[in-house]
C-alpha cells in the first residue's frame, strides 16, 4: 500500500519498506515481495531538496531512454573500461543521454552531494551514470545491479538479496549513492513501475530497514531549482 501525494509536481510517496525476509524454506519457490508500513507524515519539495542536500539517501534511477540500432558509436564513445558493456545494441537515445546529462547539471545546481556511483552491466545503463555523474564521482560496475529476466524459471535470489543490501547501505556521511539500473529490479523488490529516467529516493537507516521518500520523475529536477531561488 502506498500513499502519494502530489507536490510541486513530485510523486511523493512516505513509507518504510521492511527488511525482507531470506530465510531458506520455501526461498526459491517464492517471488520476493516489499511489505510497506505506511507514513502519514506531510512532506514538501523544499524538504525534500533539503534532505538531499545533507546526504545519507540511495537514489535508484531506471537508465534514460534507450533505443534499440540508434546512435551506433554510441559504445565507443564511453571510456575504454566500459565498453565491453552488455547489450551494445541498445544505447541511450539521442534524447536519453541529452537527460541524464541534465540530471547531473541540476544535482551541480542544487547541491545534492554524490558518493558512490554503481550501474548495472548493460551499457544504458552505464552512459545513464556516466553522462550524468563522470564529472563528481568514478563509476562502479555492479553485476547485481543487472537487469532481472521475467521468466517463469528464472530464480533471482542471488541477485535480487544483493540488491536489497545495497538499497539499505548507509552512504558514507554527507553523500548519497547513486544507483543506475532497469524496471525490473526495483519491481521485483518493491512492486514498483518506474518509469525511463525516472529517480526513486531511499532511506537507508543502517539496520536493514529502508524509507522509501519519492519518486522523480526525469523533468522534475527542474522544479526543485525553484526551491533555492
Amino acid at each position: 500500500m502506498e500513499k502519494r501525494k502530489s507536490i510541486k509536481g513530485f510523486s511523493l510517496i512516505s513509507f518504510a519498506v521492511f527488511t525482507l525476509s531470506l530465510g531458506l524454506i520455501g526461498l526459491q519457490n517464492s517471488s520476493p515481495e516489499a511489505k510497506a508500513l505506511t507514513m502519514e507524515d506531510e512532506f514538501t519539495a523544499s524538504e525534500l531538496l533539503s534532505d538531499l542536500q545533507e546526504g545519507g539517501h540511495v537514489i535508484y534511477f531506471r537508465h534514460g531512454a534507450a533505443v534499440r540500432d540508434v546512435r551506433p558509436n554510441a559504445i565507443k564513445q564511453l571510456p575504454h573500461q566500459f565498453q565491453d558493456c552488455l547489450d551494445p545494441g541498445r544505447p541511450l537515445s539521442g534524447d536519453g543521454l541529452v537527460d541524464m546529462r541534465n540530471v547531473g547539471e541540476h544535482f551541480e545546481q542544487l547541491n545534492i552531494p554524490v558518493g558512490k556511483v554503481m550501474a548495472s552491466p548493460a551499457c544504458r545503463c552505464i552512459e545513464t551514470a556516466w553522462y550524468a555523474f563522470h564529472d563528481v564521482a568514478n563509476i562502479e560496475v555492479i553485476s547485481s545491479l543487472n537487469g532481472m529476466p521475467n521468466t517463469p524459471s528464472y530464480h533471482p535470489v542471488r541477485l535480487w538479496t544483493n540488491f536489497h543490501q545495497l538499497l539499505q547501505t548507509v552512504p558514507t556521511e554527507g553523500t548519497n549513492t547513486v544507483l543506475s539500473a532497469h524496471s525490473s529490479n526495483i519491481k521485483a523488490l518493491t512492486g514498483l513501475n518506474v518509469e525511463e529516467g525516472e529517480a526513486v529516493v531511499f532511506k537507508p537507516d543502517g539496520k536493514g530497514w529502508f524509507e522509501l521518500v519519492a519518486r522523480i520523475e526525469k523533468d522534475d529536477w527542474q522544479s526543485l531549482t525553484s526551491e533555492i531561488r
